[in-house]
């Protein structure tokens, strides 16, 4: 056991030492550059035999591969999607024309929620701005959009100044968004 140990020792250092003059290393850089090697070849080895070796024996989805095998057979056979319904179905193929319209205009109606802010066209008229388009602008967002709307609403802004009046709204925030607003009278907006 001895002769062995000694014989694997020797060979290793000798491995060491040749790493060591092709790569101009330490002994500790050789080592860890061995050691590295002989993991990465570990772990490729158990790649490969993982690979052989299925979780599930095919006995586990004989069932389920034969019931896919019916229905999808069943599907491939029909002609249209009309051959689905009999003439004892409870719409008739005029009823069924004129929900998918019904359905169809319906569609469009349909509004999605976006984390994205809407397009809106700058520079903004601050007097007839909704909320949305209000908080488009930097620094601007719910909460502030309802204090503009409120202000607003007591007297229309005659100058961009006048958006220091709204609280929370201070020389940074207008500064901000000076370029993408103006002030126009709510009966000349474009």
């Amino acid at each position: 056991m001895k002769k062995k140990l000694t014989f694997i020792r020797l060979k290793t250092s000798s491995i060491l030492f040749w790493i060591q003059e092709r790569l101009y290393c330490t002994q500790r850089e050789a080592v860890i550059f061995l050691s590295l090697v002989v993991l990465i070849f570990i772990a490729h080895g158990m790649r490969i035999l993982r690979a052989n070796i299925s979780p599930f024996d095919d006995a586990y989805y004989a069932s389920s591969d034969s019931l896919f095998n019916v229905l999808s057979a069943r599907a491939d056979s029909l002609d249209s999607i009309d051959s689905l319904f009999t003439s004892t179905s409870r719409f008739s193929f005029q009823d069924r024309k004129s929900m998918a319209e019904h359905y169809a205009e319906v569609e469009l109606y349909i509004m999605v929620d976006t984390l994205e802010k809407p397009l809106v066209h700058f520079p903004i008229n601050i007097n007839t701005a909704s909320s949305t388009m209000l908080q488009a602008l930097p620094r601007i967002g719910p909460q502030m959009a309802s204090r503009i709307l409120e202000y607003r609403k007591s007297q229309p802004f005659k100058t961009i100044e006048e958006l220091k009046n709204v609280r929370g709204i201070g020389d940074k925030t207008l500064e901000k968004m000076l370029s993408l607003i103006v002030v126009q009278d709510s009966t000349n907006s474009f």
